[in-house]
Protein backbone atom coordinates (compact mmCIF):
# COMPACT_ATOMS: atom_id res chain seq x y z
CA UNK A 1 0.00 0.00 0.00
CA UNK A 2 2.72 2.16 0.79
CA UNK A 3 4.59 2.14 -2.39
CA UNK A 4 1.55 2.33 -4.35
CA UNK A 5 1.23 5.62 -2.48
CA UNK A 6 4.67 6.57 -3.15
CA UNK A 7 4.23 5.88 -6.96
CA UNK A 8 1.28 7.59 -7.38
CA UNK A 9 2.51 10.67 -5.66
CA UNK A 10 5.64 10.75 -7.42
CA UNK A 11 4.22 10.31 -11.02
CA UNK A 12 1.29 12.99 -9.86
CA UNK A 13 4.04 15.85 -8.83
CA UNK A 14 5.90 14.65 -11.98
CA UNK A 15 3.18 15.39 -14.03
CA UNK A 16 2.96 18.71 -12.48
CA UNK A 17 6.51 19.41 -13.80
CA UNK A 18 5.90 18.80 -16.99
CA UNK A 19 2.94 20.23 -17.67
CA UNK A 20 2.16 22.46 -15.22
CA UNK A 21 5.93 24.13 -14.95
CA UNK A 22 4.57 27.83 -16.80
CA UNK A 23 2.07 28.46 -14.17
CA UNK A 24 4.08 27.96 -11.04
CA UNK A 25 7.01 30.14 -11.87
CA UNK A 26 7.82 33.24 -10.21
CA UNK A 27 5.71 31.95 -7.37
CA UNK A 28 6.60 32.19 -3.82
CA UNK A 29 7.28 28.71 -2.28
CA UNK A 30 4.29 26.57 -0.90
CA UNK A 31 1.80 29.48 -2.31
CA UNK A 32 -0.03 26.12 -4.21
CA UNK A 33 0.09 23.50 -1.52
CA UNK A 34 -2.83 21.99 -0.02
CA UNK A 35 -3.28 20.33 3.34
CA UNK A 36 -3.36 16.14 2.40
CA UNK A 37 -6.21 14.77 1.93
CA UNK A 38 -8.18 18.42 0.66
CA UNK A 39 -9.09 18.63 -3.01
CA UNK A 40 -11.43 21.21 -3.78
CA UNK A 41 -10.93 20.88 -8.04
CA UNK A 42 -8.70 22.83 -9.27
CA UNK A 43 -7.49 21.97 -12.90
CA UNK A 44 -3.80 21.66 -12.50
CA UNK A 45 -4.99 18.87 -9.80
CA UNK A 46 -7.08 17.19 -12.04
CA UNK A 47 -4.76 16.86 -14.98
CA UNK A 48 -2.09 15.99 -12.76
CA UNK A 49 -3.90 13.26 -11.55
CA UNK A 50 -4.76 12.51 -15.16
CA UNK A 51 -0.99 12.98 -16.19
CA UNK A 52 0.13 10.49 -13.31
CA UNK A 53 -2.60 7.94 -14.79
CA UNK A 54 -0.59 8.38 -18.03
CA UNK A 55 2.50 7.72 -16.79
CA UNK A 56 1.96 4.30 -14.60
CA UNK A 57 -0.34 3.62 -17.20
CA UNK A 58 0.70 3.93 -20.74
CA UNK A 59 -2.20 4.10 -23.18
CA UNK A 60 -1.14 0.93 -25.34
CA UNK A 61 -0.17 -1.49 -22.18
CA UNK A 62 -3.59 -0.40 -20.75
CA UNK A 63 -5.62 -1.09 -24.19
CA UNK A 64 -3.43 -4.29 -24.48
CA UNK A 65 -4.64 -5.74 -21.14
CA UNK A 66 -8.56 -4.28 -21.06
CA UNK A 67 -10.37 -7.25 -23.04
CA UNK A 68 -8.61 -10.02 -20.86
CA UNK A 69 -9.19 -8.24 -17.68
CA UNK A 70 -13.24 -7.16 -18.32
CA UNK A 71 -13.29 -11.04 -20.02
CA UNK A 72 -11.43 -12.10 -16.62
CA UNK A 73 -13.86 -9.71 -14.14
CA UNK A 74 -17.29 -11.14 -15.66
CA UNK A 75 -16.53 -14.49 -16.15
CA UNK A 76 -15.51 -14.61 -12.24
CA UNK A 77 -18.83 -12.35 -11.51
CA UNK A 78 -20.85 -14.78 -13.35
CA UNK A 79 -20.24 -17.92 -11.20
CA UNK A 80 -21.70 -16.27 -8.44
CA UNK A 81 -24.62 -14.00 -9.81
CA UNK A 82 -25.51 -12.32 -13.22
CA UNK A 83 -22.52 -9.63 -13.27
CA UNK A 84 -24.10 -5.28 -12.87
CA UNK A 85 -22.03 -2.90 -15.28
CA UNK A 86 -21.09 -1.13 -12.04
CA UNK A 87 -19.81 -5.11 -10.42
CA UNK A 88 -17.73 -5.54 -13.70
CA UNK A 89 -16.74 -1.77 -13.25
CA UNK A 90 -15.20 -1.74 -10.15
CA UNK A 91 -13.62 -5.36 -10.77
CA UNK A 92 -11.85 -4.39 -13.42
CA UNK A 93 -10.69 -1.27 -11.80
CA UNK A 94 -9.56 -3.64 -9.38
CA UNK A 95 -7.60 -6.14 -11.51
CA UNK A 96 -6.17 -3.14 -13.35
CA UNK A 97 -4.72 -1.64 -9.79
CA UNK A 98 -3.61 -4.78 -9.38
CA UNK A 99 -1.92 -5.40 -12.36
CA UNK A 100 0.07 -2.27 -12.46
CA UNK A 101 0.35 -1.87 -9.28
CA UNK A 102 -1.78 1.40 -8.58
CA UNK A 103 -4.27 2.38 -6.28
CA UNK A 104 -8.05 1.72 -7.73
CA UNK A 105 -8.63 5.59 -7.67
CA UNK A 106 -5.73 5.80 -10.22
CA UNK A 107 -6.92 2.53 -12.03
CA UNK A 108 -10.32 4.25 -12.57
CA UNK A 109 -8.93 7.69 -14.07
CA UNK A 110 -7.33 6.12 -16.62
CA UNK A 111 -10.51 3.72 -17.59
CA UNK A 112 -12.24 6.87 -17.79
CA UNK A 113 -9.81 8.82 -19.34
CA UNK A 114 -9.12 6.10 -22.28
CA UNK A 115 -13.29 4.99 -22.60
CA UNK A 116 -11.95 1.33 -21.76
CA UNK A 117 -15.41 -0.14 -20.76
CA UNK A 118 -17.43 2.12 -22.70
CA UNK A 119 -20.96 1.99 -21.61
CA UNK A 120 -20.19 1.07 -18.36
CA UNK A 121 -18.69 4.22 -17.71
CA UNK A 122 -21.54 6.41 -18.85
Amino acid sequence: RCEVFLRSTLAHECAHALLHSVVFEGLKEGTMCREVGKYDGQWWEYQANLGMAALLMPKDLFWSQAEPIKKQVTQDLEKDYYPSPDSVYHGCATEFANRFNVSEEAAQYRMRELNILGDLLK
